[in-house]
């Protein structure tokens, strides 16, 4: 891969902030959690245990995870920076074959 190394930092993230407010907020969370939340609070993906919706005739679960737009934003530009090396390099030899 080619180019400036993309980072948190680099696209307006504190990541250092954002470690803060989950500590801050982590008991006021860990309050709403039912014996059915597995796991704590911080992970990357949270683990409900849903189990007693296989009672239901047609059980639905709606779940959302919101933060992920610099994530993305990252992976998006490291993949276009290698992908557009690669097709770059993949055109040239075409042509030249």
């Amino acid at each position: 891969m080619s180019g400036a190394q993309v980072t948190y930092a680099g696209a307006g993230v504190d990541t250092e902030a954002g470690d803060k407010a989950v500590e801050l907020m982590k008991d006021a969370v860990r309050a709403t959690h039912g014996p059915q939340v597995l796991g704590g609070v911080g992970g990357f993906a949270g683990l409900y245990d849903a189990s007693a919706l296989l009672t239901y005739r047609k059980p639905l679960l709606a779940t959302s995870t919101d933060g992920v737009g610099t994530k993305v934003a990252i992976a998006q530009a490291s993949t276009w920076s290698a992908w557009s090396s690669t097709t770059s390099s993949w055109s040239a030899r075409r042509r030249c074959s």
